[in-house]
């Protein structure tokens, strides 16, 4: 059966499918034109799963990126307490976890698994059973 609503199919060849159904006839396609809506067909597909990946990418990387404060202010929450320069410390401080997992020390999964285990807090991705698109993170 051959999708006559399809986007890959020309105008022209839509019209001539449409004509041919009242007829009953066969209607023969060039292999030049098959392979064009294959390659097209995967092109449409592959986009869709690019877009996908990267959209699961950033989501999950800024997931285990939000750890990094939450794990500053979990460590630290007394330093900052004091106003003056309060914004400045708590920007090295995050730089400084950021650095220590960039150099293999500490890995996103393993704050988040810290947060968990001594605060209680996990964070969930959408995916995971959230019907909204709105990341969360609760306290257990």
């Amino acid at each position: 059966m051959i999708d006559t609503t399809g986007s890959l199919l020309s105008r022209q060849v839509r019209r001539k499918i449409e004509r041919q159904k009242n007829k009953n006839a066969t209607l023969t396609v060039k292999p030049e034109y098959l392979k064009d809506l294959c390659s097209q067909a995967v092109q449409q597909e592959a986009a869709k799963l690019a877009t996908h990946a990267k959209n699961e990418a950033v989501s999950r990387l800024f997931e285990e990126l939000i750890a990094i404060p939450v794990m500053v202010i979990h460590d630290h929450f007394g330093k900052l307490r004091k106003k003056d320069g309060r914004e400045e410390r708590f920007a090295e401080m995050c730089l400084e976890l950021y650095d220590t997992v960039e150099k293999g020390f500490v890995t996103p999964a393993e704050l988040m698994q810290c947060l968990f285990e001594e605060a209680g807090v996990r964070f969930k991705h959408p995916s995971d059973s959230l019907p909204s698109e709105r990341k969360e993170a609760t306290k257990v």
